[in-house]
């Protein structure tokens, strides 16, 4: 009687993995076992899924992220872990691409904020520039004008004092030495006025050499920030994953 029943137990055990294996055969896109669940299911899967389920964990992994499709010939449940497992990386990998993209344009437009305010400060300053070099030299010239007057003043009032000395009676006796003396005023006016004149002009030359500096570097300038705003622009423009998906509310729910 025992050994009838063992053999009925062989017999039993024999056409379950002869079933089994005929339902293995018909799985499809890389499923070639069958799956046994503890709790007594029985589904398609492949050798990847069924060394995953080596413990409990591995178990609920994949009852977890498995697809649950049906096979259609079958009716057995498929689970295709590792197609599950390469779209969650892809996923992934498109939201740390696009993290990383949105930090890039991010910071590329903060730049070109930055960049065009500074291009808008350089050319605030080099109005101002224009404007204190025209004053500056307006003074100058204001100053020498003014210096000019009085010594053209000057020499009239020594041509008056001549004029009136030439009226006296004793002018024929100091006539001699009135002209000297018209002569030597004259000369010192003149060169007093062609040192005016000199300095007049080594001002305003050296205004101009500041002016000229001071504009070229506030030129470089400009045009640094000109390159940054060209660059800035670029990047902020640059096409990353998801970028398209801005506009149309809050990015981070979106892989979230």
């Amino acid at each position: 009687m025992i050994g009838q029943k063992n053999y009925g137990a062989r017999m039993s055990n024999s056409i379950a993995k002869n079933h089994l294996s005929s339902l293995a055969q018909k799985g499809r896109h890389g499923d070639d076992r069958i799956l046994q669940f503890s709790d007594g299911r029985v589904e398609h899967g492949n050798a990847f899924e069924e060394k995953l389920m080596g413990d409990s964990l591995g178990e609920s992994l994949v009852d977890a992220i498995g697809s649950k499709t049906i096979n259609p010939e079958t009716g057995l449940r498929e689970n295709w872990v590792t197609a599950a497992l390469t779209g969650l990386s892809v996923l992934l990998g498109a939201g740390s691409s696009y993290a990383s993209g949105a930090l890039g344009e991010d910071a590329a437009k903060v730049r070109l904020d930055e960049a065009t305010a500074g291009k808008e400060d350089v050319e605030k300053s080099q109005i101002e520039l224009t404007k204190a070099y025209e004053a500056q030299r307006n003074l100058i010239n204001q100053k020498y004008a003014s210096d000019m007057e009085q010594i053209t003043e000057s020499k009239g009032q020594i041509t008056e004092s001549f004029v009136e000395a030439s009226g006296r009676q004793d002018f024929s006796k100091a006539s001699g030495d009135l002209e000297l003396q018209k002569t030597q005023a004259q000369e010192t006016l003149e060169r007093k006025s062609e040192g005016m004149l000199g300095e007049a002009g080594r001002t305003l030359g050296d205004i101009a050499a500041n002016y000229e500096q001071s504009r070229a570097k506030l030129r470089a300038e400009k045009e640094r920030f000109e390159r940054e705003i060209s660059l800035s622009e670029q990047a902020a423009d640059k096409w990353y994953l998801g970028k398209n998906i801005r506009g149309w509310g809050d990015p981070d729910k979106f892989w979230s």
